[in-house]
């Protein structure tokens, strides 16, 4: 590397992520013997810019005995600030100029909707300088974006010189985006092939949205295969894939077990989730530790946990006593709330006559049992076709948590409840500002109150009390006399 002039030098690192320039540049800083290197990282650091780019392609109605009318082409680029903010790009300098974000839409319409691209002022462009743009370098260390679309406002198909336009332009963008999304109005085979391309060669790729207007399974057929094969195979990064307005029907399904059983069973995060409502498992053969699971309108690769499979009596009344056991917050190893089955229908009854009574309660039947020292129950809940179990905390009011607070910087508790330091309950966080910190005035100790969200079906927020030590680099007045005791001789 050390022999190589300075204008090769600077030819590979135009190239090269940010990430690596920086790495570059670190190492260089250390050897003499890499001037070059040194001086062109650190002048790709300072410079390097990160670009919105917005191309929109208008196309018009083909008028009878007259040439179809070429597409007028509008652009917008804005710069990344590193405050977040945005500017208009300059257009020099376009050795450092790296895409963050790429639109690029067509339609009849002057503008885009604001649906599919962002609102922008658009200047007129030629295909020379649009193509330049979409073809400028993307580093998918920064979660780069890249969004298609095309919509025919209610005219029918688009113009052909429109379609050609569009996807010649498509052609010159980069491949390394992260997110990818491809929306059609107009009925295209060409979108879905672009989509099952980006999940086959996508490196970086880790998440897709995908709506087309192609009426019918057969006219999705290839993207439902392309994502069916990420099931089979190691991508060595995680993958969610929305197919909006699809239905994940049963042979598709078939396909995408068929392809996971075949793997080699290491875990990774794959979701791809569709229109339709179904349920089931599947277990996999070779690893017990992983489970491809067909949720409400989603499939999906979890780690395998003991309540994917049907589960029996002596299972339930270990994790009932487990749980009464520790503080209550979780159900199981970090879960608030699971789903499972039981091996037999008996096992229900027997639930009820040792920890019950049951009620009902929207269409369910519900066992609640209590934590022996903390504001939390656990809730057992059986409908129709499965039974859940999750934790259920005690609501407080703001006046009851004022109360609370109130006895707490009085001096009147050490502790929160049963000698417990720490506590969940369930509150009306808009209306109760969060976080909050209260220091007592007899110990070293603080009471903190902040909001917790458990992520399960439904999102349930709940408010955790706990007690903590005071950082000394936050005390600014010192009670010296309650720390050493009188210091007269």
């Amino acid at each position: 590397m050390d022999h190589l002039p300075f204008d090769r030098v600077e030819e590979i690192a135009n190239f090269l992520p940010r990430k690596d320039v920086g790495t570059i540049a670190r190492v260089a800083a250390r050897s003499p013997g890499l001037e070059n290197w040194s001086v062109v990282s650190d002048d790709q650091l300072e410079r390097r810019v990160l670009l919105e780019v917005c191309v929109h392609l208008q196309g018009f109605k083909h008028k009878e005995n007259e040439e179809e009318k070429s597409p007028r082409i509008r652009i917008s680029v804005q710069k990344l600030l590193s405050d977040g903010s945005r500017e208009e790009w300059d257009f020099k300098n376009w050795r450092y100029a790296w895409i963050h974000t790429l639109y690029i839409t067509a339609s009849p319409r002057e503008e885009p909707l604001d649906t599919v691209a962002p609102k922008r002022a658009f200047k007129e462009s030629d295909v020379r300088q649009a193509m330049s743009l979409v073809s400028l370098p993307v580093d998918p260390s920064v979660r780069t974006r890249l969004s298609i679309a095309t919509e025919c406002a209610g005219e029918g198909e688009l113009p052909d010189k429109l379609v050609d336009l569009f996807w010649d332009t498509v052609e010159e963008t980069q491949k390394g985006f992260v997110d990818v999304s491809a929306t059609g109005d107009d009925v295209d085979v060409a979108l879905e092939s672009f989509v099952a391309y980006c999940i086959e060669q996508g490196a970086f790729l880790e998440e897709l949205s995908y709506y087309n207007s192609l009426e019918g399974d057969e006219g999705h057929a290839v993207v439902y295969n392309a994502v069916a094969s990420l099931f089979g195979e190691t991508r060595g990064r995680p993958l969610y894939v929305y197919l909006e307005g699809l239905v994940l029907d049963f042979d598709y399904i078939e396909i995408v077990i068929d392809d996971w059983l075949l793997s080699d069973g290491i875990y990774e995060m794959k979701t791809v989730e569709g229109a339709n409502h179904m349920f089931g498992e599947e277990q996999h053969e070779k690893w017990e530790d992983m489970l491809s699971a067909i949720g409400d309108n989603e499939i999906r690769v979890v780690k395998f946990e003991p309540w994917h499979v049907p589960v029996d009596l002596k299972w339930i009344d270990a994790l009932i006593k487990n749980w009464r056991e520790g503080c209550g917050f979780y159900v199981w190893r970090g879960e608030g709330n699971f789903s499972f089955r039981l091996k037999k229908n008996r096992y229900w009854k027997k639930l009820v006559e040792e920890h019950g009574p049951a009620v009902e309660r929207k269409e369910q039947l519900v066992l609640s049992i209590a934590h022996p020292k903390s504001p939390i129950f656990l809730e057992v809940r059986k409908s129709e076709t499965q039974f859940e179990i999750g934790v259920k905390h005690e609501f407080y009011t703001k006046n009851k948590m004022k109360k609370f607070i109130s006895d707490w910087k009085k001096g009147n508790r050490d502790t929160l409840l049963n000698g417990l330091t720490k506590i969940e309950v369930q509150m009306d966080c808009e209306r109760f500002p969060l976080p909050q910190k209260h220091s007592h005035p007899l110990v070293n100790a603080c009471l903190k109150i902040s909001k917790r969200v458990y992520r399960h079906v439904l999102e349930t927020v709940a408010v955790r009390m706990s007690i903590v030590p005071i950082d000394p680099k936050n005390v600014e007045d010192w009670n010296l006399e309650l720390l050493f005791g009188s210091l007269q001789v």
